[in-house]
């Protein structure tokens, strides 16, 4: 079972709307039997609560399928750090980001804005019992879940998690400098190999900054360039492909990490997906530090 923070007005794309709760199963994902929101409190009561945020171009089928998946993948016995759903509550954050083209982007960079206010309105009335909140996002995601965490109001985050991100390279000092005042711990998984980030990203950017989107213009992607300034205090940031850090008789990364390779598919199943959410499961354990 996982359960789902969905914001989306349609299956595929719509508007962004007040969050309704749900929850699917292995057996039938597609099934999304409603959560109450006082039953989906009691649920994250004392528990550390993960938030895993899809990014641009994914429709609600795909997304539960790719939080369901990551889900899977942090529990199980293969990770690094498993996590357990006695201590863990995993909640998929849904969002209408699934247009066609670069043209979109800035319309769905709004939309990722509003459903990280909703996000933060939902953390704060519905999630205001657990233990802790935790991040992890890819790509146009990003804005979601910084856009939540930098709400006034919303409890510290204890980890963000940020893979491939879709906002500009300097955005934890600038235009998203409160979420990175609010958390413990953000890690940043970037790539020079992520094609999407190093040439849609700042053409469909620019067209954002010119409809007054606040932040840098032309500075480059963050899941791309990495975060500036490069050395920035609780910001942990690996710029892959690399080799594994601090792993003795471990294989080198593939070195074509692009931009659909972070988050896991049960269709796609692949080792990049697969060393990514080992990454996660070691950061969402305080041991971000380590290359799994």
């Amino acid at each position: 079972m996982t359960l789902f923070a969905d914001f989306r007005s349609k299956d595929k794309r719509g508007v962004v709307v007040p969050v309704k709760f749900c929850e699917s199963t292995a057996a039938d994902p597609d099934a999304r039997k409603p959560v109450e929101a006082r039953t989906m409190r009691q649920q994250a009561a004392g528990k550390r609560v993960l938030f895993m945020c899809h990014g641009f171009n994914v429709n609600r089928e795909d997304g539960i399928a790719s939080a369901a998946a990551m889900e899977a993948d942090l529990q199980s016995a293969a990770a690094p750090f498993p996590i357990s759903p006695s201590t863990t509550l995993f909640v998929g954050v849904l969002w209408p980001g699934d247009w066609y083209t670069v043209l979109n982007y800035p319309v769905e960079a709004f939309d990722a804005l509003t459903t990280g206010g909703y996000l933060a309105t939902a953390i704060q009335e519905t999630f205001d019992l657990a233990a802790s909140i935790s991040f992890v996002s890819h790509s146009l995601g990003a804005r979601v879940v910084l856009s939540a965490a930098g709400t006034k109001g919303v409890p510290r985050a204890r980890q963000i998690i940020l893979t491939a991100p879709a906002a500009d390279n300097d955005t934890l000092a600038r235009e998203h400098a409160a979420a990175y005042d609010n958390a413990d711990a953000i890690y940043v998984l970037s790539s020079k190999r992520d094609r999407t980030l190093k040439y849609l990203y700042p053409a469909g950017d620019a067209i954002s900054d010119v409809l007054g989107d606040d932040d840098s213009p032309f500075g480059g992607a963050l899941g791309y360039r990495g975060p500036k300034p490069a050395v920035i205090e609780h910001v942990t940031p690996f710029g892959i492909p690399g080799k594994p850090y601090n792993q003795k008789n471990k294989p080198s990364l593939a070195s074509d990490y692009d931009h659909c390779d972070y988050f896991p598919w049960p269709s796609k199943r692949t080792p990049k997906s697969d060393t990514v959410s080992h990454y996660v499961s070691a950061a969402f354990a305080d041991q971000g530090t380590l290359w799994p």
